[in-house]
């Protein structure tokens, strides 16, 4: 294995893989005080996924340049965060010893600081008017979950990008999503970046997820086998797309075809039909459609849900408006072509610089004020430094713990008679334990079904039925975007390679924090990297995908972006050595729950896995995203709050 110290190939130092800032910023960051000593070491960390050996490297070669500021040394799942969570997976804290008891007692404690876990201690706040006490556990060195930012500093240029989460939709009809929006004090208005006068007018996405998902004129197509670039190529029929002409038939029907494919009404037997098949069997054998459209849409759905078309549950992609749902969704008005998001829709969708991010760093500041530097206005919330130190202090009534893996959540006594429950978790490499009278589980189901010590079979079974699967998000700093910006393009899509889509969104301009639209000058390239495996079985594909993604370090991936930009760009002026300022890998090995056919209304005359896990066992009450389906911010803050109501009334 080469390391960082290595020298490199001619052609690794044409890409620019000696250049410091990728290098020397990482080496130094944080991330290395955890990673160093494990770089020489067999680590067990996939050895239980897809039957793989062991792999041999760890630390800063996995986690590579993690960014500066407060989010450095946490890209998502960090090397540290997936040896203490595999920890705990394989067995590791099974019989608790040494475990220092802190003597905490707790109204509620919730295990998950993202955005279901501070939804919940923020509606624990609410309903217990500062009165009740609340401990949120959070395993990673900084809240938010899948919702943070990475940040770049590039010539002077301070730049935030998404690590995971990063669209929010303020359609007017969408009354819950409105009245939470409100209730946070989030913005209404936004100001984003523009291009000066003299420059060629370009259209730029809001967000990552939009861009993906939506056409313009400044969406390129590239096709790598001609080696040439289309642009919006769906709005002209695919005229110039290297596609047979029954292909691009059948492409353009599956957005264009006016045919209600169910002859019922709609409401809940229509949606029940649609869960009841994958969406590949609609496309196929529903409207009679080639493979071809599905294998073209199958990263497209992965990126948004999880899995590609041959397990993902049709109803799942009609509530997102995908192509062959279109005459089944009459809340939309459809043009000649309709594009996969309504435009109202796509009007009112935004993206903060870091994504929401931004969302939990005001739940952050109401639940506890001090934590981040400056007043309530939201601009000081989103720029200001974070008083790290302020979040844990005795007597505050909510307390956010990071750095802290649950290993053991478990009732004191009989379930029926508990009045308490014990919490155990591992924070610098010890076993410490507080108790709580409720317990909200907001982590995922991968980690609630082994650290619930006395679940009973119907959750075991349900929690079991929760598969995940995988996404890298990968942030490309770019010193300047000239050559995209000489083919007119801000957003680009492909088939083969790293991913399917890149994109670079015009900054959402927020207090003093408004770097500079401008083609010689600095912005980030987003990448969404899905990991799908058509034909296995869904439960199958998760951990097979995930051990690829999580395999491979922090040089190959890098390698991958910097020869994947030199091939698409080189011809237009683009230097990998001279052009790429930094690269962070953010990698989420569960980030998706995967909604395969009787996911949403169960099968069989069997409960959706959802349906029991709803229900409190005991003192706890489990509330995250998954439990939605389709994944987002306003779903997560709902299981967060519903959960904090049950685990409340659990003590009252």
């Amino acid at each position: 294995m080469t390391t960082p110290h290595q020298d490199h190939s001619s052609a690794d130092r044409e890409l620019g893989l000696d250049c410091p800032i990728t290098r020397r910023d990482f080496l130094n960051s944080a991330a290395i005080g955890a990673g160093a000593m494990l770089l020489a070491q067999h680590a067990p960390l996939f050895a239980q996924e897809a039957g793989a050996a062991p792999t041999d490297f760890g630390g800063a070669a996995f986690d590579g340049f993690s960014g500066v500021g407060d989010y450095a040394g946490a890209n998502g799942n960090t090397w540290e965060v997936l040896q203490a969570a595999h920890a705990m997976r394989d067995g590791e804290y099974h019989t608790l010893s040494d475990v220092i008891d802190t003597a905490e007692i707790y109204d509620v404690v919730v295990v998950g600081g993202g955005c279901a876990g501070l939804g919940a201690a923020h509606r624990v706040q609410q309903l217990g008017s500062g009165k009740k006490t609340c401990l949120v556990l959070e395993n990673h060195r900084i809240w938010g979950g899948e919702a943070k930012r990475n940040e770049f500093l590039v010539n002077g240029v301070r730049l935030y990008a998404p690590q995971g989460a990063n669209e929010v939709n303020l359609t007017k009809g969408n009354i819950a999503k409105n009245r939470m929006w409100d209730e946070l004090g989030m913005p209404r208005e936004f100001t984003y970046g523009e291009l000066a006068a003299s420059r060629n007018r370009l259209e730029f996405a809001h967000s990552n997820y939009s861009a993906m998902f939506n056409d313009f004129e400044n969406h390129g197509y590239y096709f790598p086998e001609q080696k040439r670039w289309v642009r919006n190529p769906w709005a002209h029929d695919l005229a110039d797309v290297p596609w047979p002409d029954e292909v691009k038939r059948d492409m353009l029907r599956a957005r264009r075809d006016p045919k209600r494919y169910y002859t019922g009404p709609d409401g809940p037997e229509m949606e029940r039909w649609l869960d009841s098949m994958s969406y590949e069997y609609y496309l196929t054998q529903i409207m009679g459609l080639r493979n071809e459209v599905a294998r073209y849409l199958d990263p497209l759905v992965a990126s948004a849900i999880g899995l590609g078309t041959d397990v993902t549950s049709a109803y799942a992609v009609w509530a997102m408006q995908m192509p062959g749902m279109q005459a089944l969704n009459p809340r939309e008005t459809y043009t000649r072509d309709a594009t996969l998001r309504a435009y109202e829709d796509a009007r009112n969708t935004h993206s903060f610089p870091g994504g929401n991010d931004a969302i939990l760093r005001v739940l952050i500041k109401r639940l506890v004020p001090e934590a981040i530097v400056g007043g309530m206005q939201f601009a000081d919330i989103h720029n200001s430094a974070v008083r790290f130190e302020a979040l844990d202090r005795p007597g505050q009534a909510t307390r956010i713990r990071l750095a802290a893996t649950t290993v053991a959540v478990e009732h004191e006594g009989a379930r029926d008679k508990a009045e308490r429950m014990a919490i155990t978790y591992l924070q610098n490499g010890k076993l410490h334990r507080v108790r709580a009278r409720g317990v909200v589980v907001a982590s995922g189901s991968w980690a609630a079904k082994h650290f619930v010590r006395d679940l009973s079979e119907p959750y075991r079974e349900a929690l079991g039925r929760f598969y995940r699967s995988p996404v890298l998000v990968i942030n490309v700093a770019l010193n300047n975007w000239r050559a995209l910006y000489d083919l007119g393009y801000t957003a680009a899509s492909w088939r083969g390679g790293l991913g399917f889509s890149f994109s670079m969104r015009s900054n959402m301009q927020v207090g003093d924090y408004a770097p500079e639209l401008d083609p010689d000058k600095p912005n980030v390239l987003t990448y969404y990297v899905p990991f799908f495996k058509v034909g296995l079985p869904v439960e199958q594909q998760g951990p097979v995908a995930r051990y690829e993604m999580l395999s491979k370090s922090y040089r190959e991936f890098e390698r991958a972006v910097r020869l994947q930009l030199t091939e698409m760009l080189s011809g237009h002026g683009f230097d990998a050595r001279r052009d790429i300022a930094g690269i962070i890998l953010n990698r989420w090995g569960h980030a998706y729950v995967d909604t395969y056919p009787g996911f949403y209304f169960g099968r069989n005359g069997a409960p959706a896995p959802r349906d029991v896990i709803r229900s409190p066992f005991g003192r706890i009450a489990f509330g995250n995203s998954e439990l939605k389906g389709h994944q987002s911010w306003i779903g997560a803050l709902e299981e967060g709050r519903r959960a904090a109501e049950q685990a409340l009334g659990s003590n009252a």
